[in-house]
C-alpha cells in the first residue's frame, strides 16, 4: 500500500500473469488547477501523438486524455 497526508492510498498486488484491461480502464491525475491542466496539456500535446482526447473545458472542470508510452490511458484532470 501506498499513501500519503492527503489521503491518497494506491494498493498494489502481484500478477502472476498479464491479463488485458477493459476498454474503459484508465488511470486518473487530479492537478491543483484549471492552469496546471491547460499548461500540461500544452506541453504534451506539441509535437506528440500521446494526447487521445482533446482538451475539454465545463464550468468547474477540465481534462483531456492520453497514454504513457507503454499505452496505459491517463485522464488528466481538475475540479473546482
Amino acid at each position: 500500500f501506498l499513501e500519503n497526508a492527503k489521503g491518497f492510498h494506491l494498493a498494489l498486488d502481484p500478477a502472476y500473469e498479464a491479463q488485458a484491461l477493459p476498454d474503459w480502464f484508465h488511470f486518473g491525475a487530479r492537478l491543483d488547477s484549471h492552469a496546471e491542466v491547460e499548461d500540461l496539456h500544452a506541453k504534451i500535446a506539441k509535437g506528440s501523438e500521446a494526447v487521445t482526447r482533446t482538451l475539454a473545458t465545463f464550468p468547474g472542470h477540465v481534462f483531456f486524455h492520453c497514454v504513457d508510452p507503454d499505452g496505459y490511458k491517463i485522464e488528466v484532470y481538475w475540479e473546482g
